[in-house]
C-alpha cells in the first residue's frame, strides 16, 4: 500500500505546480446578471464578442473554473481595436466584472477589467461596479475584456481600450 502511495504522490506531483501557476483569484471581481450583459458590450472604444446569441448569469463554481485559468490570459496577444498585438502584463492591480455569454450554441465566459489606483476607488469613483457594467472610451492597457472558454479552459479575444 505504501508503494501504490509513493508511486501516485510521484505521478500527480509535477500537475499540481502547473494547475496552480495558472491560477489567479482577484481580490475585486463580481458576477454581472445575465441582464446586464448588453449593457456591458457597449464598450466604447475597445472591440466585444460578435455573434451573441443569449447572456446567461454565472454560478461561483464557473468563476471558480475561470480563476484556476486565469493567468493563461496574460499569454495571449489582443488581435482587435485598439491595441492589436499587445498584451495584459499583470492581473493584480485590476477587478473584474464577469458575464455569462453564449456564442453558436457555446457557453463563454466575458470577463471586463478595470484598474485601480487605491481601494477607496472602489467605493468612490467605480462605486456601482458590482451591480453595473463598466464602459469606459479609452484609458489604453487600463482596461479590456477577454473571453473564456470553460470547455477548453483557455482565452481568446483579448481586447484593449484605445488611448485617446
Amino acid at each position: 500500500m505504501l508503494r501504490i502511495l509513493l508511486i501516485v504522490t510521484l505521478f500527480f506531483q509535477p500537475i499540481i505546480p502547473m494547475a496552480q501557476r495558472d491560477e489567479f483569484k482577484p481580490k475585486h471581481s463580481t458576477i454581472l446578471d445575465a441582464s446586464k450583459g448588453p449593457k456591458l458590450m457597449e464598450q466604447c472604444s475597445r472591440a466585444v464578442p460578435k455573434d451573441i446569441s443569449n447572456f446567461w448569469t454565472l454560478s461561483e463554481k464557473d468563476i471558480d473554473l475561470l480563476q484556476r485559468n486565469l493567468k493563461k490570459v496574460l499569454t495571449i496577444n489582443s488581435k482587435t481595436c485598439c491595441s492589436t498585438g499587445s498584451r495584459v502584463s499583470n492581473l493584480k492591480d485590476f477587478a473584474f466584472q464577469y458575464v455569462g455569454v453564449e456564442i453558436k450554441n457555446n457557453r463563454y465566459i466575458y470577463l471586463n477589467a478595470f484598474s485601480f489606483d487605491k481601494e477607496e476607488d472602489l467605493t468612490t469613483f467605480y462605486k456601482n461596479w458590482k451591480s453595473e457594467p463598466l464602459i469606459f472610451c479609452d484609458g489604453g492597457k487600463s482596461f479590456w475584456g477577454a473571453l473564456f472558454d470553460p470547455t477548453e479552459l483557455g482565452f481568446s479575444e483579448l481586447a484593449i481600450n484605445g488611448v485617446g
